[in-house]
């Protein structure tokens, strides 16, 4: 053998790459011992590379023996490998997917699969490339060669269910993992099924009493796991006397343990370790899962609700909402009784209340349609509790855009939080008003409703719907021609989002500065605070916010005169709502801008086709803003088309100062008189032009829009001459 690769490394220098060193018999080590150290003193140009796992040199005596004795005859390197890291991963996929195409191109599928193979993985190599495999095996990935010869991975349409993707557990991964598990005694088996059902993070007093294993025993069998590589210390103690905790190496090894451990004794361990934790005051979250698992549904809805209930104090809305979900299930298989069906009202409610930004509003009205029949059978029919289930199919229907049914809805629940004497409600209603009435662009009445509801939200630090109320209001100022004050209170709520520490406060008041910053022109602005909002938005899951901050960023986009990149943001935002059904809060804003932002671009017929849609749009639900946003877009469609159209043009132009003067959009009304004026200019009117100059002048001195007066007063000047 010496000989033999000694020929070979005179041809050129030599790699010899040994892989699985960890099972190789004595005689093999011996041999290779031999040969090494004849190269090495033969000179022979050869590089030995050795793979072996890591806790096979705690576990095999004589490996390690073998190890140091080479390290003693000859020079020996040793790297241990660490596993990927997300950005490796993501640089891995990238070049696994890109094809022919640069990989910034399909940068969103490639990203958002670099980033779950990441978190299923932990960067671990095998199980990553596993699991791709088993993504192709299962039909959510495909693989294809290029026309030039590249391979590219790309996500199939049923990818698009993330929910797919969970719970994967590659054949190749569980195949390992089990090989791993039956060298282990039947004793470390035992303590490892506990350990799977503490799951990530445990003491080894509680894991010992979980198995039922007398500490001194259960010392040196956690020794044979730490040993075998399937558990590890972790440090993270809090203290200097505080137990060390232990968690699996990968959470792949903690689900095929907890698989191969019989539903009897899974619902035992669990019920120790329920037992166990609660006279060690665990966390709510921690409770409510093991009595899940131990099918102790009363105590798991208790839990899981009172979880649920701390998630939401501290904005963790998606925790709160898997809380709630689960309390929900437990409740679903407790016995028929009227305090059964109370508590699943009262957690549908809670649900709602902190998921309607990550789900359809079709969902949430089936679960409130749910729990208006179930109020109704409750007894006295529990008014305070059906009143505020009416409250939550209002916000809904708001959210729908179906903006008549809305403010009937919360006019309702105003009267009816009037005979109950509930002043909380009432506020709640009076901001839910006030929300519908800025929707449809009647500004007029906003300020009224707000100013009385604000101090009292603030005093019962209600910061969510004050953040609300200030929005609200500041818009509504803002479009009025109050644009500073309208500023300062989007600014206000922007203040407090920051203490509160929220990202979803942080996020939906971003998004009322953008809808300020727009209406004051000061669009630079607007595109920043939009592009927070997206930003925001896709951190927390929150498609509402995201399909409004990419409308309102691509609105800005064009008005910059950056048409390309308005029309992918529009386009971004009309898939979120199309995902999401097919109208959603203010979406005839964005048809209206949607129209504005095709005229910009030239073209021409698409905007009047757009401009006329989002007029139909905003009648029907009351939209007074949007009409008089489409109305000008539908007028300048018609005066660039032809000369005979002018008559009709001016008649939309004319129809989008009445919508917009009737709901006190002032500022709007003065750029719809600058368009008009502008349009007979054109035509030789001069006097036409000066009139609607003037008029547009006026208004936006009475705003303080000192940029835009000048630029309509330019227009005068040169219409004066």
């Amino acid at each position: 053998m010496a000989r033999l690769f000694q020929a070979l490394a005179e041809q050129a220098p030599l790699l010899l790459w040994l892989d699985d060193l960890q099972w190789a018999d004595a005689a093999s080590l011996d041999l290779l011992h031999y040969v090494v150290r004849d190269w090495a003193e033969h000179g022979v140009p050869v590089l030995v590379l050795l793979c072996l796992r890591e806790e096979a040199l705690t576990g095999t005596p004589p490996l390690s023996d073998w190890l140091f004795s080479m390290g003693r005859a000859l020079p020996v390197t040793r790297l241990r490998l660490s596993p990927l890291s997300a950005e490796e991963t993501m640089r891995l996929v990238r070049l696994l997917g890109s094809g022919d195409q640069e990989p910034e191109q399909r940068a969103p599928d490639l990203e958002r699969l670099g980033q779950w193979l990441f978190a299923e993985t932990a960067g671990q190599p095998f199980f990553l490339l596993e699991t791709l495999k088993a993504l192709l095996e299962q039909g959510l990935l495909t693989l294809r060669l290029t026309a030039s010869r590249k391979w590219e991975i790309a996500l199939t349409e049923a990818a698009e269910q993330e929910r797919q993707w969970r719970g994967l557990l590659p054949s190749g991964v569980r195949e390992l993992i089990r090989a791993r598990l039956a060298r282990l005694s039947p004793d470390a088996g035992g303590l490892l099924a506990a350990a799977a059902v503490l799951g990530q993070g445990f003491t080894f007093e509680h894991l010992a009493q979980v198995a039922q294993m007398p500490e001194q025993e259960g010392v040196l069998v956690l020794e044979e796991i730490l040993k075998g590589g399937l558990l590890q210390e972790t440090n993270t103690t809090r203290s200097p006397t505080s137990e060390q905790p232990y968690t699996f190496t990968h959470d792949k090894i903690r689900e095929v343990v907890y698989s191969e451990v019989g539903e009897a004794r899974r619902r035992l361990l669990h019920r120790r370790a329920l037992d166990i934790l609660q006279r060690a005051a665990a966390p709510m979250a921690a409770l409510a899962h093991h009595a899940l698992a131990a099918k102790l549904l009363e105590p798991a809805c208790r839990w899981s609700v009172a979880a649920g209930d701390e998630a939401a104090r501290l904005f963790a809305t998606t925790k709160a909402q898997q809380h709630y979900t689960l309390a929900l299930e437990a409740l679903a298989h407790l016995p028929e009784s009227e305090e059964v069906r109370r508590q699943r009202v009262e957690t549908i409610l809670k649900l709602v209340n902190v998921s309607w930004t990550t789900e359809s509003p079709e969902q949430h009205l089936a679960r409130l349609a749910e729990a208006e029949q179930l109020s109704l059978t409750l007894a006295g029919s529990d008014r305070q509790l059906l009143a505020q289930v009416h409250y939550w199919i209002g916000f809904m229907a708001f959210v729908r855009h179906a903006l008549r049914e809305a403010k009937a809805k919360f006019q309702q629940v105003l009267v009816e939080a009037q005979e109950l004497g509930d002043e909380g409600l009432q506020t709640l209603a009076s901001v839910q008003i006030a929300r519908t009435l800025t929707g449809q662009g009647q500004f007029g009445q906003v300020e009224a409703l707000l100013v009385p509801v604000i101090s009292r939200l603030e005093a019962e630090a209600l910061w969510t719907e004050w953040i609300f109320a200030l929005g609200f209001l500041g818009v509504s100022l803002a479009a009025r021609g109050h644009y500073t004050a309208g500023l300062a209170a989007g600014q206000q709520a922007l203040a407090r989002a920051q203490v509160t520490n929220s990202r979803d406060h942080r996020a939906r008041s971003h998004f009322f500065l953008s809808v300020m910053y727009g209406m004051g022109g000061d669009l630079s602005r607007m595109v920043e605070e939009s592009g927070l909002v997206v930003e925001l938005a896709q951190q927390s899951g929150d498609w509402v916010l995201l399909y409004l901050g990419y409308g309102w960023r691509g609105w800005a986009e064009s008005r910059l005169g950056q048409s390309e990149a308005a029309l992918e943001s529009m386009a971004r935002s009309q898939d979120l709502g199309r995902q999401h059904g097919e109208r959603l809060l203010l979406t005839d804003w964005l048809a209206a801008a949607h129209a504005e932002v095709l005229l910009a671009a030239g073209r021409v017929e698409a905007a009047r086709a757009q401009a006329e849609a989002a007029v139909e749009l905003a009648r029907a639900v009351g939209g007074l803003y949007g009409e008089g946003l489409a109305q000008r877009v539908w007028g300048q469609t018609l005066a660039a088309a032809s000369s005979s159209h002018w008559a009709e043009a001016e008649a939309h132009l004319a129809a989008s100062i009445q919508a917009l003067e009737t709901g006190q959009a002032l500022l709007e009304v003065a750029r719809t008189q600058v368009v008009w004026g502008q349009l007979c200019r054109e035509r030789g009117n001069e006097t036409g032009a000066l009139e609607h100059f003037e008029k547009a002048a006026a208004q936006l001195e009475d705003a303080g829009l000192a940029h835009e007066r000048l630029r309509v007063c330019g227009y005068l000047i040169e219409v004066t001459g």
